[in-house]
């Protein structure tokens, strides 16, 4: 019988959080399982076993942490792997006045480098200056941030073109994307030529080096936000439709939180004040429209309910999707609110000749969130191509025109007939609306001659994007070619005119009748690949 037992021997962690060399106390710190507060001189102190790595701050409110440079965020160290070995870290801020402050939320810009898409061409062309240029005019009124929700890279490719997540941040760099940018990991930024034990953690490492903890929170102008990564990688063994270039296994992933995020997020919100203003930014969606109503386990959705019901709830923004939703959690999980944040890469720069559509027709761009000391938070959606925009609307009646003379779309819906028909003469006179900023509360009002049509919320597919991405790719142009289902999206409204030429008015309109938006749409209207 051994006379020892091994104990573990936990390092100290120690150091200051200081402000132009002035304490700052009452800053949460963590080593990603400990949170300490700061003390009146500034200095904490963590015995910590450095399961996750580094040592990192919740950025208080009115503060903002000195870059590593321009674009990235110095809140965090990362830790000698010396598990005994003791530490000391500070951390430097700067004051910063928060009456008014612009959180650019961006997801999906899925970099890749490949040579059959021109996705480096379009962003350095096209939507890195549309960003920049808004962020330009929106610092001459406060702070800018950028929060990055995930997929910045494409694991699929990192082998083939020699292009992963050194090679996109070097990227946003060159381009002066806005920042500073807090980001969360997506499941295509991990490595996919790692198998391990823990396959989840050592696919990481790329992100964890250059990104820094996967969970994490920062306070701006009295509002909190929570990043946590919300993908368990897997990279199952398996046969996959294309394998990838240098991939161990078939790029699977789960969603939901690992235990120790889930404690990591309970132990973060237990800091916070009742009636804080509470977010909470992953790349998977944690709501969806399914019976359950969850993305993620439902017993995670529970504890967060649970837990942000005396904040009156939390918001959530996320990605993933490529499409553009509003959520609530109501009626069983009241006060959980989310945003599916569309995709800045569109679908992933692949339509033509419109390279920014989203999967459901809408235009790829960034949503705006206004916040600010005594402020409530608003939202607006930006995209890149046009700026400020609601919606598109389509002519049925050239819709259908075009449909029918086009040979390759005769001989997609002859072999995929399940995928809308819009040659049928049901169509006729009608009136597409793909209303992608639509909130819940809002609805859509249309009149003709200033009388009010019955306007029908309708699953059905966004034509623009069918003949801009999916006629192709059943053409065989595109190397991963997607499944030739039909995309019913989330926000289609139709109605009917009663003549094939009078122009309607398109509104949007809130629950307490405030007309929001408004536009006048003449017909007939022309239908084609290029509309805007």
């Amino acid at each position: 019988m051994s006379l020892f037992v091994n104990i573990a021997i936990a390092a100290v962690l120690s150091g200051k959080v200081l402000a132009g060399g002035a304490p700052v106390p009452g800053v949460s710190v963590s080593d990603g399982v400990s949170i300490v507060l700061t003390a009146e001189d500034g200095s904490y102190r963590i015995e910590s076993e450095k399961e996750e790595g580094f040592v990192f701050i919740s950025v208080p409110s009115g503060y903002r942490p000195e870059g590593k440079d321009k674009l990235l965020p110095a809140f965090w160290h990362p830790l000698d792997p010396d598990p005994t070995r003791d530490e000391v870290h500070d951390f430097h801020l700067t004051r910063e006045n928060q009456d008014r402050c612009r959180i650019l939320l961006v997801s999906d810009i899925h970099l890749t480098g490949a040579d059959f898409k021109p996705d480096l061409e379009t962003f350095r062309k096209t939507a890195a200056p549309a960003i920049r240029k808004y962020a330009r005019k929106a610092a001459k009124e406060g702070p800018v941030y950028t929060f990055n929700l995930g997929d910045l890279t494409h694991e699929r490719y990192w082998y083939q073109f020699n292009y992963g997540l050194p090679e996109a941040v070097r990227e946003l760099r060159i381009a002066k994307f806005p920042g500073l940018m807090y980001s969360v990991a997506g499941n295509h930024d991990n490595d996919c030529a790692s198998r391990a034990d823990d396959t989840d953690r050592f696919a990481e490492h790329n992100y964890r080096d250059l990104l820094g903890p996967m969970c994490y929170s920062v306070n701006i102008a009295g509002t909190h936000w929570i990043f946590a990564d919300d993908t368990i990688y897997e990279n199952a063994p398996g046969i996959n439709k294309a394998p990838a270039v240098g991939s161990a296994g078939s790029l699977s992933y789960s969603r939901g939180f690992t235990p120790g995020r889930m404690e990591w997020i309970r132990k973060d919100l237990e800091t916070l004040p009742d009636g804080t203003e509470v977010f909470l930014c992953t790349h998977c969606p944690v709501l969806n429209d399914n019976a359950s109503g969850c993305s993620i386990p439902p017993e995670q959705v529970d504890s967060l309910y649970k837990w942000t019901r005396r904040f009156g709830g939390m918001g959530l923004f996320c990605g993933h999707m490529h499409r553009l939703q509003f959520l609530e959690g109501a009626p069983s999980r009241p006060g959980l609110r989310q945003l599916i944040v569309p995709a800045f890469s569109g679908n992933m720069w692949e339509s033509a000749p419109n390279r920014l559509l989203g999967v459901d027709g809408e235009d790829a761009g960034w949503v705006v969130a206004t916040v600010g000391t005594g402020r409530d938070i608003s939202l607006e959606y930006r995209t890149i191509l046009y700026g400020e925009k609601w919606l598109r609307a389509y002519d049925m009646n050239s819709v259908r025109d075009y449909y029918l003379s086009d040979p390759e779309i005769a001989r997609q819906l002859e072999t995929y007939p399940q995928r809308a028909d819009f040659r049928k003469s049901e169509y006729g006179n009608r009136i597409l609306i793909n209303c992608w900023w639509l909130r819940p509360g809002d609805k859509v009002e249309v009149l003709e001659n200033g009388k009010s049509l019955k306007v029908k919320k309708v699953k059905d597919e966004d034509p623009l994007f069918n003949v801009s991405y999916y006629v192709a790719a059943f053409q065989g142009k595109h190397p991963i070619a997607p499944p030739q289902k039909k995309v019913a999206n989330r926000h289609m409204f139709a109605v009917r005119a009663s003549s094939d030429d009078s122009p309607v008015v398109i509104r949007v309109v809130s629950s307490d009748g405030a007309v929001l938006h408004e536009e006048t749409f003449n017909r007939p209207a022309v239908f084609s690949p290029s509309m805007k």
